[in-house]
């Protein structure tokens, strides 16, 4: 990128901090699962316990999979900050953890890219992740509401 483009760049960002009514564009997170989970609706509390493991089935008793995009992709870094709160030496130690003490029987999966785990997700059975609105695209996915609110609506809270 140009200097121009840059400097442009950090003044937006500068303004977007200091005035109210401007700020960077907002990105939009999805909970995705596998055509064959039957569900439409996740709350954010049942996300995190699915997210730390303590919830490893659907409702209908079926065992659920988590895919997980790399931590340095945005997917990643949303996913620490706003499910786990957490950072990703932690979440790794815990996973561990649970995966010695028994609680877990494998790691998650980790790809490199949100279309990936998309694709990951359209293909498999019982599978869960969080990915970048935009990464969905013409795959066939459900996309959850969260807390009874679709992905745009003004309270749904998977935004960043």
């Amino acid at each position: 990128p140009s200097r121009l483009a840059v400097c442009s760049a950090l003044v937006l960002a500068a303004l977007a901090g200091a005035m109210p009514g401007l700020r960077a564009e907002e990105q939009t997170y999805v909970v995705v699962v596998s055509p064959d989970v039957d569900i439409s609706n996740l709350g954010t509390d049942e996300l995190r316990r699915i997210y730390r493991f303590e919830q490893q089935f659907w409702r209908a008793g079926r065992r659920l999979a988590l895919l997980y995009s790399e931590e340095n992709l945005e997917s990643g870094s949303f996913v620490l900050d706003r499910i786990y709160r957490a950072d990703y030496s932690s979440i790794r130690r815990m996973i561990m953890e649970r995966l010695y003490s028994g609680d877990i029987g494998l790691a998650p999966k980790v790809v490199s890219t949100d279309e990936i785990v998309v694709a990951f997700v359209a293909a498999g059975r019982g599978l869960i992740a969080v990915v970048r609105a935009e990464a969905v695209g013409e795959k066939t996915v459900r996309v959850l509401t969260v807390d009874g609110n679709a992905p745009g609506s003004a309270d749904y809270p998977l935004r960043r």
